[in-house]
């Protein structure tokens, strides 16, 4: 039989369906296939239709946004509070932008947090506008707008799901557990890292969507920035992981050393701010709690983040430990079985999604670090805490919603969020002004908790600051009886009496804060004007030595031992002590008024007139200055001269009654007899016996 020829098999394929051996969604492929048919009926229907889709939610994001700066535009009306002063109102890092304050800047270990893009980012708003509040404040404001649009962009990227970006953005941007960040502008540093932490994701999710290493190198870049804006950021490596495995991307040796480079920097700044804050002295040592009760209070901590992230009651700017005692109450230890079962459940949710153990893992890993497991300052939380940390919450919040709207509970879903948001708004809103200026601010904390001793000490430096001395004076008596051994309230409340001549009281209290500090250089210094103004110079000699032992850069100490050596004829001494302020702080105003005064009693005029001459340039609404200036000329025999610089000093100073009367002798003698009687008469007026004395006798 003549064989006939095969006709070819052909292999059989079913067409549209994914290759073999990936693992692909079914449900989300079946609809973009539907979505592909349609473009393919009508193309340019289709490209409208996600052009639009896209448009809607980037309007979306905009109203958002638009929500969030009305929301936040009280803040602006807010002061400078709290370590705003030690962080920008005293940090002359930020007061110059020239090269070397920018070396300096990056050169600068002294404090307990090496954060020199924060010192920078600060510099700038001090270069454009000065010391305003209002300033920084927009500031910060503008920062946390472009951190919402990061969020964003950030989850867009990472679930590809739009209404998830939109859900996380909104709660994002109006939770009211981020005013402590916003509205505090110290609490800036907190905003800048943040807005490189995202950015450095974001450009990762890049890298892996597109493999292009210029993506993971932007990442990299964006760390470094983040990193230098607050430490906390050494956990982004970390949370790389945690994008690689909800990516689908297997844990290897290879995937950590493509992010060595993350984890050597992570590793370097960690260990830079530990000793850092041990040399500062800022890692509290809490000996009344052993580790294990830490572990506690850090569990507690966890668990109340997430529940004030859900349900935001109870707000404050600090919260204190919920224990003074040696034992903390047994019922603490329940949120230790919180955190094991959150944990076991979170570990067998990676059964059936990764969405859970993210979202979780997101929260859990960026929060960690400030969980007090070591100690730092006196609270075990603080809302800014949770400014990066909540964007896991809001995340799984967004997919909790989600699947309540694919479950048919449209209505629900609307009703629940519009409620929330409205919820979240109203108290943003009105926390926001509750950051107005220190006195409401601790008010607030005060009316929460009213056992907290550095609250009623903070809001005595208020009243003291507003001159509201006795009612300054109260709160750090409450503070002390809290609180027995509050070393800066004794110190504080000694420096009111004083103020207010009360002498004895006020030595004691700068005896116990020695007691309980003795190497307090501040205490001794105002011991020292104490018994200066007592003229008890033996003693303020001592003090003001004792003060420079311990800070031999106090230059106010100097100025005020100089002044001790005057009154004791020691000339040379003062003299030395005067330069040496000079050369510490050359704009030092009083220093060069004081040295130049030690020239004028040696009768070293030229050098006297270069010193006060200086002073003026520094200050030139300074009487003293001016006076001094026209003693000299008076002493020359310029009179001429001695009564412009009379008068200029009278300008500012109209009831210097020394002035007048040495005004009235320069005239005097240039044969000006009756205005010269007239500068005896108003010097009279005020006070001055040797006037009525020349009156009698030259101007009858």
């Amino acid at each position: 039989m003549k064989g006939g020829k095969a006709q070819k098999q052909q292999p059989f394929v079913k067409k549209n369906m994914p290759r073999h051996g990936k693992v692909v969604n079914t449900e989300r492929w079946e609809k973009e296939k539907k979505q592909q048919k349609a473009i393919k009926k009508s193309p340019s229907m289709g490209i409208n239709v996600a052009y639009i889709e896209r448009w809607k939610y980037y309007v979306t994001l905009a109203i958002i946004l638009l929500l969030s700066f009305i929301l936040y535009y009280p803040t602006l009306k807010n002061g400078f509070v709290w370590d705003d002063e030690v962080y920008i109102i005293n940090n002359n890092l930020i007061k110059d932008l020239s090269w070397e304050s920018i070396k300096a800047i990056f050169n600068n270990f002294s404090s307990d947090n090496y954060a020199p893009i924060t010192d920078l980012i600060n510099a700038v708003q001090f270069r454009i506008s000065g010391l305003s509040p209002a300033a920084f404040h927009f500031g910060s404001l503008v920062f946390h707008l472009l951190n919402g649009i990061l969020v964003f962009w950030f989850i867009k990227l990472l679930s590809g799901n739009w209404n998830m970006a939109v859900i996380t953005s909104l709660l994002f941007a109006i939770h009211p557990m981020q005013v402590e960040s916003v509205a505090w502008a110290s609490g800036g540093s907190n905003l800048y890292y943040a807005a490189f932490f995202l950015g450095s994701l974001v450009a990762y999710l890049y890298y892996l969507q597109q493999n292009l290493k210029r993506y993971l190198v932007i990442s990299l870049m964006l760390f470094i920035l983040s990193l230098t804006s607050k430490a906390v950021a050494v956990v982004l490596p970390v949370v790389l992981l945690l994008i690689d495995n909800y990516k689908d991307r297997k844990i290897t040796i290879k995937l950590f050393l493509e992010k060595s480079p993350f984890f050597i920097l992570s590793i370097g700044m960690g260990i830079l701010t530990l000793v850092l804050k041990n040399n500062v002295g800022n890692v509290q040592d809490i000996t009344l709690f052993s580790f294990p009760q830490q572990i506690i209070f850090a569990c507690y901590g966890f668990i109340t983040y997430l529940f004030k992230l859900f349900l935001p009651l109870n707000l404050s700017a600090y919260y204190p430990y919920p224990t003074n005692g040696i034992d903390i109450p047994i019922q603490f230890y329940k949120y230790l079985f919180f955190v094991l079962g959150l944990t076991a459940y979170i570990i067998y949710s990676h059964r059936f999604s990764k969405k859970i153990i993210f979202g979780m893992g997101f929260f859990a890993l960026t929060v960690f670090l400030v969980l007090q497991l070591l100690p730092v300052g006196g609270a075990i939380m603080a809302d800014r805490y949770c400014y990066i940390p909540s964007i896991g919450i809001f995340y799984l919040t967004g997919e909790g919603l989600n699947l309540l709207w694919n479950k048919k509970l449209k209505y629900f879903v609307i009703i629940l969020l519009s409620a929330f948001t409205i919820f979240f708004f109203v108290k943003t809103y009105t926390r926001c002004s509750i950051w107005r200026n220190d006195i409401t601010l601790w008010n607030d904390v005060i009316n929460r908790y009213k056992t907290i001793p550095i609250a009623y000490y903070n809001r005595g430096d208020a009243f003291m600051d507003g001159g509201k001395y006795n009612q300054a004076i109260d709160d750090y008596s409450k503070a002390i009886a809290l609180k027995p051994n509050y070393t800066k309230a004794y110190y504080a409340r000694g420096t009111l009496f004083m103020r207010n001549k009360k002498f004895d009281q006020a030595e004691y209290d700068f005896n116990k804060a020695l007691e309980l500090n003795p190497n307090y250089s501040e205490v001794y210094f105002n011991r020292g004007i104490l018994y200066m103004n007592g003229k008890k110079f033996d003693k303020a000699l001592d003090d003001f030595n004792k003060s420079l032992t311990l800070n031999p850069n106090y230059v106010e100490a100097y100025i005020n031992r100089g002044i001790v050596f005057m009154n004791e004829n020691k000339y040379d001494e003062a003299l030395n002590d005067f330069s040496k302020a000079i050369t510490l702080n050359p704009n030092y105003i009083e220093a060069y008024i004081n040295r130049g005064s030690v020239f004028m009693n040696s009768k070293k005029y030229d050098q006297a007139l270069n010193d006060f001459s200086r002073a003026i340039t520094l200050n030139p609404n300074s009487p003293e200055a001016y006076f001094n200036r026209g003693v000299i000329f008076f002493n020359e025999k310029n009179y001429e001269q001695a009564i412009s610089n009379y008068s200029k000093a009278i300008d500012i100073n109209p009831s210097d009654a020394v002035a007048f009367y040495f005004r009235g002798w320069a005239e005097f003698y240039l044969g000006k007899k009756e205005p010269a009687c007239l500068d005896f008469k108003q010097a009279a007026n005020l006070g001055y016996k040797l006037a009525t004395d020349a009156l009698l006798q030259l101007c009858k």
